[in-house]
């Protein structure tokens, strides 16, 4: 510990006084003596004789040097030691502080002597990194090895470096093992005092465990990194919004997005031109506007009953008019956008399906001409087969027998394209005639089953009914009826292996009626089954089976049900069967008596 400036003056004044004040004593016992025991001497000295005036005034004043000599220095040295001793009070308060201060600040003392090389660590050192008096290091060597490998030749070089190019002062950063084998980061500061004379090299100083502030600083570049990688995001996710928007801007469908009750908070360039409405942004305006004069009722109570619900919405089935009386028609598909399981907005896609619709009723009508055209030669071909048929039925083993055969089933096969053919035109068209009047579920089952036993009774299958509708009637068409359920259980039964088995479940549910029919066929592809309603298709395993089917009949199904209101689904899996679920509205007012 060093002691201050003033206290070294403070030393050198107490060293000097006590020497001057020793010379004069030394000086004037030396002058008395030569007055006494070499006059002689004194004589040539002072070139005055003892015994006169000047000699015995020398004397007089001598003599009172050496008494009031042994005073002064007696009183000099009594003061001094005073000082001296609050001096190094002094320097010991300073020292205690000073630790106390490293203490406080998380730092342990260490002397090293760099000739010897020892090491002294302070009992304050050992506490902070858990070491005790006999695990502590004392030589250079163990000071080292407590360093991490990875860290130790530097370590050695940084001290090394300090102690052999003369520096004053010395700092160091290295990881260190404490007692307890914890990894910890310190900093090393200390003063290098060097005494050529005893061939001394002292260096004390101080260890700092500086691990917070490294692994804060650690966090500190993690924080900041993350922060940039985080900025970068940003800045691509608004050039990719930035794109986004313009590609949204220039789309050429209409994109449009709404509040949760479906007025526009977003719509393109598309839009706008698709309906004709003029683009003004402080007037609030609903999804439905552009079509709810010209499109049905039924469909705009949907489309608001989706915004009510929360739930998405599709149709083709909207219609507009822009300014001139330019009627226009549209696919669009509403779909929620929610956080938290609330509503926050609705995104939407509007298609312009004017000349899609134009042509497909193109196509609808020459399918549908075309089936009437076909109609009366497929009768005629029927009638002269038919008499073929019985003619030659005397005798079946001969081949005009059999190529009759083949020519009636394959007419009839015709027969029943076209008609399937025609009930679709019809339904695509809105011309397929409904008579609805109140007829009863079971019977009309009871009548196609009855039509299908040929079939069942060829390939041997058993077939179960639960009917709980006997005494429940619905309001329906029994044409269209008859139709359903003549699709799906010819299904079933020609999709069914020999010996397999059929099961028909009947019952009303509240007000409708519900019905189900299982088999344990083929089943239906997972990844053909959301095209099994589709129009033309067929499953790959069900062509396997018969080539012969159009895939037309579950097509059919499916517009007649749900335009009169109801629901059509399945479950199928391959090599265990299917199973069809059907709900049929019961009262009048929920089924159309127009066409459908």
């Amino acid at each position: 510990m060093s002691p201050t400036s003033t206290q070294k003056d403070t030393v050198q004044s107490f060293y000097g006084d006590t020497f001057l004040t020793f010379f004069f004593l030394v000086f004037s016992v030396g002058v008395i003596a030569l007055y006494v025991y070499a006059p002689s001497i004194f004589i040539r000295l002072f070139g005055i004789y003892p015994d006169t005036q000047w000699g015995i005034l020398i004397m007089t004043a001598a003599l009172i040097v050496a008494i009031a000599g042994p005073m002064i220095l007696s009183i000099r040295i009594f003061l001094s030691a005073k000082q001296g001793r609050s001096i190094i009070f002094r320097l010991q308060e300073t020292r205690d502080r000073y630790a106390r201060v490293l203490e406080g600040s998380g730092a342990g003392t260490w002397e090293r002597d760099a000739r010897k090389k020892t090491v002294y660590v302070s009992t304050h050192w050992k506490t902070l990194f858990g070491y005790t008096d006999d695990t502590a290091p004392r030589t250079e060597d163990e000071w080292f090895a407590i360093i991490v490998d990875e860290d130790r030749l530097s370590a050695k070089e940084t001290y090394h470096h300090a102690v052999e190019t003369n520096m004053h002062t010395y700092k160091s950063s290295y990881r260190i093992r404490t007692g307890t084998g914890a990894i910890r980061y310190v900093t090393d500061e200390a003063t290098i005092e060097r005494n050529a004379g005893r061939d001394e090299i002292i260096i004390s100083g101080s260890t700092r465990d500086v691990t917070a502030i490294h692994e804060a600083e650690a966090l500190l570049k993690k924080r900041t990194a993350e922060l940039r990688a985080a900025n970068d995001r940003i800045r691509e996710e608004m050039l990719n919004t930035r794109k986004f928007a313009l590609a949204v801007s220039a789309a050429g469908d209409g994109i449009v997005i709404t509040d949760s009750e479906g007025t526009l908070v977003y719509a393109n360039d598309a839009w706008y031109t698709l309906t004709g409405m003029p683009n003004i942004t402080d007037t609030p305006t609903k999804i439905f506007s552009p079509f709810e004069e010209h499109s049905p009722a039924e469909e705009m109570r949907a489309m608001r009953m989706a915004f009510r619900s929360g739930s998405s919405y599709t149709s083709d089935a909207l219609r507009g008019i822009r300014a001139g009386n330019d009627m226009y028609d549209i696919e669009l598909s509403l779909v929620p956008v929610t956080d938290e399981n609330k509503t926050v907005f609705y995104s939407a896609i509007v298609i312009d399906a004017t000349k899609r619709k134009a042509i497909d009723k193109a196509k609808t009508e020459f399918v549908s001409v075309a089936s009437h055209q076909l109609k009366t030669p497929l009768a005629a071909v029927k009638w002269y087969v038919e008499m073929l048929v019985s003619e030659t039925a005397e005798a079946p083993d001969k081949p005009i027998y059999m190529y009759a055969k083949e020519i009636e089933n394959a007419n009839k096969r015709m027969i029943e394209l076209v008609d399937s053919l025609l009930d679709i035109s019809r339904i695509d068209l809105g011309t397929m005639v409904w008579d609805p009047a109140l007829i009863s579920l079971s019977s009309v089952v009871s009548q196609v089953l009855s039509e299908l036993r040929p079939l069942s009774d060829k390939k041997h299958l058993s077939i179960s009914t639960q009917d709980d509708t006997k005494n429940k009637e619905l309001h329906f068409d029994q044409k269209q009826l008859s139709i359903i359920f003549q699709n799906i259980l010819s299904n079933a039964i020609r999709y069914t292996p020999e010996g397999g088995h059929i099961e028909i479940v009947l019952r009303p549910e509240g007000d409708n009626l519900f019905f189900s029919v299982k088999d344990n066929g083929c089943g239906i592809p997972i990844a053909q089954q959301s095209r099994i309603f589709g129009k033309m298709f067929r499953a790959d395993n069900a062509k396997d089976i018969d080539p012969s089917g159009n895939g037309l009949g579950l097509y059919t199904v499916k517009q007649i049900i749900e335009r009169v209101g109801g629901s059509i689904r399945f479950e199928s899996e391959v090599g265990t069967g299917t199973t069809f679920y059907g709900i049929l509205p019961t009262h009048p007012e929920m089924i159309p008596v127009t066409n459908l």
